[in-house]
This record gives structure tokens, sequence and C-alpha cells, in this order.
């Protein structure tokens, strides 16, 4: 009876000496697994972070070229409406024939025609990295500049129609001397740039456009820096001083009038309309 007794004892001993060793080999398997996926997902979330930063750079630079396109767009415009500004505070009477004669060529060139890039962003639509964005704020922004760019391009295709359209029409009444050249005793595009006023509504686009690019450019660039490296500079007064005044060119019809206000510049630009 006592050797039955001890040999039960026996094999519990045995038994929870076992049961112990196999929960610590558990144990280690377990933590081990536990490891690996928390490093598995940490690669992860770098690996993502990673792509997210290269689609926001690809972008970022993207902008800059679109921008680029808008502001080029914007100087033709402002040329157009210089035209129609001066057209509309003059009858026809008073019109002077150089100043027609200096807007000749720009008036009957082929319209220009623009296309915005956007591969970078639709790479960063179709590559799965939008979805994993927590700024939704920012990607809002993003989706907006874009539908921007698209809605601009829309109104330069029918801008560009409509101009040439004109064109085509008004070519066909331009007399010829006996030497074949241009006889420019007519008013060009008059009834284009006086009564349509398309330049004035698609440069007023144009520039609300281009200023939420340059936004959208300028926090993707202060997202991407790295501000432990940035250092405040100190101004006087001294150094803004030498900036005030009032700034002109005969390339550019506006004038820049910068000011000082508690240590800080403003910038006034006045446009000037050729008479």
């Amino acid at each position: 009876m006592e050797n039955q007794k001890m040999n039960i004892v026996n094999k519990l001993k045995f038994s929870i000496k076992n049961l112990g060793k196999y929960t610590r080999e558990v144990s280690v398997v377990v933590i081990g697994v536990a490891i690996t996926l928390f490093a598995t997902l940490w690669i992860s979330k770098q690996g993502e972070k990673r792509d997210m930063a290269l689609n926001l750079k690809a972008i970022r630079m993207e902008l800059a070229e679109n921008a680029r396109d808008v502001g080029y767009l914007i100087d033709r415009l402002q040329t157009d409406c210089r035209y129609t500004a001066y057209l509309r505070s003059h009858d026809k009477k008073s019109l002077n024939q150089d100043t027609l004669n200096s807007y000749f060529l720009f008036c009957y060139a082929a319209p220009a025609n623009i296309t915005f890039k956007t591969n970078s962003f639709e790479m960063f639509k179709s590559s799965g990295t939008m979805r994993l964005m927590n700024n939704k704020e920012l990607l809002m922004k993003i989706w907006n500049v874009y539908d921007g760019l698209n809605i601009l391009k829309e109104l330069i295709d029918e801008h560009n129609k409509l101009k040439w359209d004109f064109i085509v029409k008004e070519v066909s009444l331009v007399d010829m001397d006996k030497e074949g050249k241009i006889e420019r005793n007519i008013i060009p595009m008059y009834d284009f740039y006086k009564k349509t006023g398309a330049s004035d509504n698609l440069l007023n686009v144009s520039e609300i456009i281009l200023k939420n690019t340059q936004e959208l450019h300028m926090e993707l660039t202060m997202m991407q820096l790295d501000v432990s490296k940035l250092k405040a500079y100190k101004v006087t007064d001294e150094d803004l001083d030498k900036y005030v005044g009032i700034y002109s060119s005969e390339l550019i019809p506006v004038k820049l009038t910068i000011t000082k206000r508690n240590k800080q510049l403003f910038g006034q630009l006045t446009r000037q309309v050729p008479l």
C-alpha cells in the first residue's frame, strides 16, 4: 500500500515538473512570436512612413512645376487684361494706332496649350499609401488643389477655343498691301477682348489656383524640413530699412511698395495700365 502511494506521489511530482518545463518552453515560444510580430509591425510602419514621405515629396515637386505653369498662364492673361482695360477705357476713335500695333502679334498668336502634371498624385492614389494618411485635412487640401488644376485646364481649353474661333474669323478680314504685308488698320480682336470678358474671368480663377497651389507646396516643404537644424535669425530695424521703398520696372507694368511696421516688411502691388 505504501509503495502504491509513493508511486502516485512520484508520478505527480514528475508530471508537475514536466508541466513547469513545458510552460517555460511555451512561454519562450510565445515571447519569441510576440517579438517577431512587434519587429515586423515596426518595420512595416517604418516602410509606410518612408513611402508616405516619398509620395509627398514627389507631389511637392510636381506642384512646383504646376505653379510655374500657372504663373506663365497668368503672365499671358495679364497682357490680355491690360489690352481689355485699354479698349474699355477708350472709344474706337480715340484708340492709339501705335498701341494697337504693339498688341497686334500678341492678339493673333495661337493660344498656348497648357497641361498640368498629375502623375505623382495618381501614383499616390493607386499605391494604397493615401489610405494610411492620418492628416485628413492635408489630404483634402491635396485633393482640392488637383481638382482645381483640372478645372483650370478645362477653362483654359474653352478659352483657347473661343479665342481661336475669333482669330479665324478676323484673320479673313485683315488687309494685305501689294507686297503681301499686313495692313494694321483694324482693332485687333476688338469683340473678343472688349465684349466677352473671357480673359478677366480666367485670370481671377488662375490667381486663386496659383495661391492654393503655392500654399500647399509651402506646407509640404515645411513638413519635410528638419526643424531641429533651423536657427532663429534676429533682424534689426537697420536691416529692414534697406528694403523699404517703391520698386518698378519698364519690363513689368506694376509698382511694388515695401513698407515696415512692427519689425515686419509688407508689400503692396499696384498694377499700371498702359495708355
